[in-house]
């Protein structure tokens, strides 16, 4: 936002004094000529790489977002967040794979399954701890290799949800890998 004033305040006083700047940056007066301006070619190449310098910061202040955002998206395979109560992650593996080390996770944890759904597009798996919360395991296939995980336990957010998912998701991930 406060890039974006400075651009504009920038284009502005560009609009406004871009006679005098040109005139000032690229002529040199001479009293020996009675004031006639005199082209000077340093000075122009200065001025065009300050305008041209200054054109490019105001067209691309939308696009590094694109950039970086693409840097980022590209390199998020692996990330842990947790967004609300859920932990969610995208894996460099197939839906197959992620899907079975879910429920071979849930047998090691002596879960009890509820309902254990999947198609070719994902699956949903749901059992309870022993606290008697409510565990959910949602796996969505994102790309041939690639699968998002989302694991909630419970319906509240704490440190205790968290590290009972982070555990969840640890022992699937060694099942894959």
């Amino acid at each position: 936002m406060i890039y974006s004033f400075f651009a504009f305040q920038i284009e502005c006083f560009l609009i406004y004094y871009e006679e005098e700047l040109f005139n000032g940056l690229c002529f040199e007066r001479h009293e020996k000529a009675g004031m006639k301006m005199q082209f000077n070619m340093k000075n122009f190449k200065n001025a065009i790489t300050t305008i041209a310098a200054l054109a490019a910061m105001i067209l691309i202040q939308g696009c590094a977002a694109i950039v970086v955002g693409g840097v980022v998206a590209g390199s998020t395979y692996g990330t842990v967040k947790y967004v609300s109560n859920t932990l969610q992650a995208t894996v460099d593996a197939p839906l197959d794979k992620v899907w079975k080390a879910a429920n071979d996770t849930v047998k090691e944890l002596h879960m009890p399954v509820l309902t254990s759904k999947k198609d070719g597009m994902g699956g949903k798996l749901e059992t309870r701890n022993v606290q008697g919360q409510k565990v959910v395991i949602q796996t969505i296939r994102k790309a041939e290799n690639a699968t998002e995980i989302d694991i909630t336990v419970g319906n509240f957010d704490s440190d205790s949800n968290r590290a009972n998912e982070q555990l969840i998701y640890d022992k699937m991930r060694a099942r894959w890998e």
